[in-house]
């Protein structure tokens, strides 16, 4: 197993590191198709003003310019 493998077959370890969560504070979204996974989405509010957000997209290059990013955004919880 070389150190990308994880990206084309995610293990459930994987898929649970990414997740990792604060339901309503900190949000991950993953973008997976038959291929695998495309991207990632996450966002950590500001605890002081909870309209305020940082915000973090990765996608696979081959996956770019594709709409993905745009679409994970429309997602209620990043809204």
């Amino acid at each position: 197993m070389n150190d990308l493998d994880w990206a084309v077959s995610p293990d459930g370890s994987t898929i649970r590191r990414l997740l990792d969560t604060e339901p309503g504070r900190h949000e991950a979204l993953v973008a997976a198709d038959e291929l695998g996974i495309a991207g990632v989405a996450r966002f950590i509010r500001d605890e002081d003003a909870l309209s305020t957000a940082e915000v973090a997209i990765i996608l696979a290059d081959d996956r770019q310019h594709q709409g993905i990013a745009r679409l994970m955004l429309q997602w209620p919880p990043f809204r």
